[in-house]
């Protein structure tokens, strides 16, 4: 059964957006662009927001333009699912909402890896196109078809925007709106 997204039961999980991997993602300067549009919407209608970062030993941590949004610590984790820190997942399971923004990197790797073990969790998953990526477009791709045939919901920000908002009247309506263009 498909659902639209319902802000009060949607929460944002941005995984392994890190200084050492971005550089090496396809269209890196528009996925970051598109996650500080994502993350602005998340801030501005007071959503939860959750992040991770893969061996941050090794990778470094959050890309400094994502700072203003992700404020907490980020969850560490060395398994490609962020579901390897219980930690994280007891944040999850404490927020108890139905429905997950994710929002990352690699597509093939981490973000599939992750969304498997949501939708394992009976959680709705949505992906916005622009928002996920990986070094190939290929890789990409491949990733999308997959979480796609598995339940996820491949969707855009556009689609996210109006869906969180759901009417034109909606105090936030021209804040968010302004993300669009």
């Amino acid at each position: 059964m498909a659902n639209l997204i319902d802000i009060k039961q949607s929460f944002v999980l941005l995984v392994d957006v890190q200084e050492k991997l971005l550089p090496t993602i396809h269209q890196a300067d528009q996925l970051e662009t598109n996650i500080q549009k994502l993350l602005s919407a998340t801030k501005a209608l007071e959503l939860d927001l959750i992040h991770c970062e893969q061996y941050p030993k090794g990778l470094g941590n959050t890309i400094p333009s994502l700072h203003e949004f992700t404020g907490l610590k980020a969850y560490d984790k060395t398994i490609f699912s962020a579901f390897g820190n219980t930690d994280l997942v007891d944040s999850i399971k404490k927020i108890n909402k139905k429905q997950c923004i994710i929002t990352g990197i690699e597509a093939h790797v981490c973000i599939t890896q992750t969304v498997n073990d949501l939708l394992e969790e009976n959680i709705e998953v949505f992906i916005p196109y622009e928002v996920v990526s990986s070094r190939t477009q290929q890789n990409k791709d491949l990733a999308i078809e997959r979480m796609r045939a598995w339940g996820a919901q491949i969707v855009s920000l556009e689609q996210v925007f109006f869906e969180w908002l759901r009417d034109a009247k909606n105090p936030k309506f021209k804040e968010i709106a302004q993300l669009i263009k």
